[in-house]
């Protein structure tokens, strides 16, 4: 499954990139395909980034889904 955990220069992951666009649905489906949750950009786990944008349902999602908390 490293394709939905690649990151190229300058590109998100295709977990943090919905994570940023604050899509539940395609968060769900990387989440059960194995996504890397605790892969950091730019300092940051999708978890991270999730709480920063204050989006509880992705958030509790990622925690759900064990999520690491801290780094």
């Amino acid at each position: 499954m490293s394709g939905y955990n690649t990151v190229q220069d300058g590109e998100n992951s295709l977990l943090h990139a919905a994570v940023l666009s604050g899509d539940e649905t395609l968060v769900q489906r990387l989440i059960t395909q194995r996504a890397e949750l605790n892969k950091e950009e730019d300092d940051s786990t999708p978890l991270f980034k999730a709480v920063g944008l204050d989006d509880p349902a992705i958030a509790i999602a990622l925690l759900s889904a064990r999520a690491p908390r801290n780094r």
